[in-house]
């Protein structure tokens, strides 16, 4: 993907969070400064939709990585955002902590303003715009404020650098293995070059099975390369090693609940998530779920999705079998917050699908839609996935959770029954 069609792809998240924070009425600082951010990054990245800029072959491929490193934090910041409104009036969110959800956007300030500041020095090193008034446009500043922004930055130690990664990880091994392998001062590694260098660190074999799943994991948006954010987001409090080797099949993951047993969800087997923004559209189809003893949870959005999964994941991993747990989702939707939408996903399905096999969940996944199932070819690529628009392939997916049986196929493929 060329500059121009990443700048346009991050300038758009940019308008939907600014959008997103204009309908609030009720703003925390840190959504006021996170706010401010993104304004920057959209009025620094304007000048790239025009066409006529000409470009430099390294520049070009060095700005594209800036920019998509940057995007990557928009939109775990986007997803954080969303769900920060809904704690206020959903009580499916019941079992956030408020200072959680605040800590996790404090989190995404700290990053967006790095990659913000690699983002100029960027520009500025590779002397991206030939005419010094789109440069300046672009900086919003003087010259001078641009320049001597540079020259910090570019007069940062080796020893300062290092500080700088190594607050991006809790693994000493993951900044030793950043530093040694891929370089310092790199914020943005291309899937291939990550694989090659993580299979050297490893020194054991990584097939095309682990690797895939890893990437799926690290590149949670399909930014297309792996950064210090998305990796440390991935490890959490594991170690390099205990990751790769959870994808390898080596080790197990060490389950670690911070719910406390007066606080933790007592959810009940079986159990059927479903994800749509028109719960209504499903409301047939949950109630004979439910006539059958399957408990329903229903979320309307991919952040509260992932939100959800992930603060339930010790329950989640307990029970990851078709016979227990299983996930519908619809393949489109509209990501909203409450009474207001923001914009249409058109790969929501593909995007939970990608989060649940990324994280190593295997229960069954049956993406359940409209006409729009003629584009969901992509459950092909995924183990125990399928794909319909037909209600009886639907209710036998419910019935066989009901039934607590985990060797159903009639539902798994594209466009099933096809």
């Amino acid at each position: 993907m060329d500059v121009i069609s990443v700048a346009a792809t991050v300038i758009s998240i940019c308008k939907a969070i600014k959008k997103w924070v204009d309908q609030l009425e009720q703003r925390d600082v840190i959504i006021r400064e996170i706010s401010s951010i993104v304004l920057q990054i959209h009025d620094i990245l304007e000048p790239f939709t025009n066409s006529n800029l000409e470009f430099d072959q390294a520049g070009e491929l060095q700005l594209s990585q800036s920019i998509r490193s940057i995007g990557d934090v928009l939109e775990k910041t986007r997803e954080h955002m969303i769900v920060w409104k809904y704690k206020r009036s959903q009580k499916i969110l019941a079992f956030l902590q408020p200072g959680t959800v605040i800590q996790r956007l404090q989190d995404d300030e700290k990053q967006l303003s790095r990659q913000l500041l690699i983002l100029l020095t960027s520009l500025a090193v590779v002397g991206y715009f030939k005419s010094r008034s789109d440069s300046q446009k672009a900086l919003r500043g003087s010259p001078e404020e641009a320049r001597t922004s540079v020259e910090l930055v570019e007069a940062n130690s080796t020893a300062d650098t290092l500080v700088e990664l190594g607050r991006s990880f809790t693994d000493e091994s993951a900044t030793e293995f950043w530093r040694d392998f891929l370089g310092l001062k790199v914020t943005f590694v291309p899937y291939d070059l990550f694989l090659t260098r993580l299979r050297t660190w490893y020194e054991k074999p990584l097939n095309d099975v682990a690797t895939s799943r890893i990437i799926m994991c690290l590149d949670e948006f399909n930014i297309g390369g792996i950064t210090p954010g998305n990796l440390s987001r991935a490890l959490s409090k594991e170690t390099l090693k205990d990751f790769v080797d959870r994808y390898v099949g080596i080790a197990e993951r060490r389950l670690e609940s911070s719910i406390s047993s007066e606080t933790k969800p007592e959810w009940r087997i079986p159990l059927l998530i479903w994800i749509d923004d028109c719960p209504n559209n499903n409301k047939y189809e949950a109630a004979v779920a439910t006539q059958m003893g399957v408990q329903v949870i229903q979320l309307k959005s991919t952040a509260l999705a992932k939100a959800w999964i992930e603060h339930n994941e010790v329950f989640l991993r307990e029970n990851d079998d078709g016979s227990r747990i299983r996930f519908i989702t619809d393949n489109a939707r509209m990501e909203f917050t409450p009474g207001k939408g923001t914009f249409m996903n058109y790969t929501a399905g593909k995007n939970i699908l990608q989060y649940l096999r990324g994280h190593l969940y295997k229960a069954p996944v049956l993406i359940y839609t409209g006409s729009s199932v003629t584009t969901t070819r992509y459950v092909e690529q995924y183990e125990s996935a399928g794909s319909t628009c037909v209600a009886h392939i639907c209710i036998g997916f419910i019935t066989n959770l009901a039934n607590r049986r985990n060797d159903d196929t009639e539902w798994k493929g594209f466009n099933r029954p096809s």
